[in-house]
């Protein structure tokens, strides 16, 4: 009777050693779902941070050109500008210009605007390059950059601001 329990408890050993194997096994494994999770949303946070200040910044200038086209007016082929506050007579942005073309810097974001010149190819289409400049389009890159654990990331928005108007 002896020789069975001496067996019993031999394996009951070698099945708690087995038991914590796995679990340690299965921890790691969903330790690092967990790390690779958490990077991912940390990840997802700074891209919508981005894509924020990117849709902030063209919502402005569209609020600008409406207000008037010469708050688009351009300063040079390819203008860098900034939005700055100006509080008289009532709060609203306007078009700064940044004759250092390295942007804004935002909460470890910078972000770049530049306006240029709207492009017409021969068969008066808007187009990135062409032969015949519209003085009544501009095209706006709105361009932000960060960093992400060590890779470079940008988000850019294009987007093409007409004088339907006339002004």
């Amino acid at each position: 009777m002896s020789v069975i329990r001496a067996n019993q408890r031999g394996s009951l050993i070698l099945e708690v050693i087995v038991a914590v194997g796995v679990f340690a096994l299965f921890s790691v494994a969903i330790g690092g779902i967990i790390v690779a999770n958490a990077r991912v949303v940390t990840s997802t946070s700074l891209e919508t941070r981005a894509v924020a200040l990117t849709r902030e910044a063209m919502e402005q200038v569209i609020a600008i050109k409406q207000n008037t086209w010469i708050g688009v007016a351009l300063t040079s082929p390819n203008s860098y500008y900034t939005l700055t506050t100006v509080a008289v007579p009532t709060p609203h942005y306007v078009m700064a210009p940044d004759p250092t073309a390295t942007g804004e810097l935002i909460e470890g974001f910078t972000r770049t605007i530049v306006m240029t010149a709207g492009m017409r190819d021969d068969a008066l289409k808007l187009a990135d390059s062409g032969t015949h400049v519209d003085p009544n389009v501009r095209k706006v890159t709105v361009t932000v950059k960060w960093n992400d654990r060590g890779r470079d990331r940008t988000e850019t928005l294009v987007m093409y601001l007409t004088n339907w108007k006339g002004e």
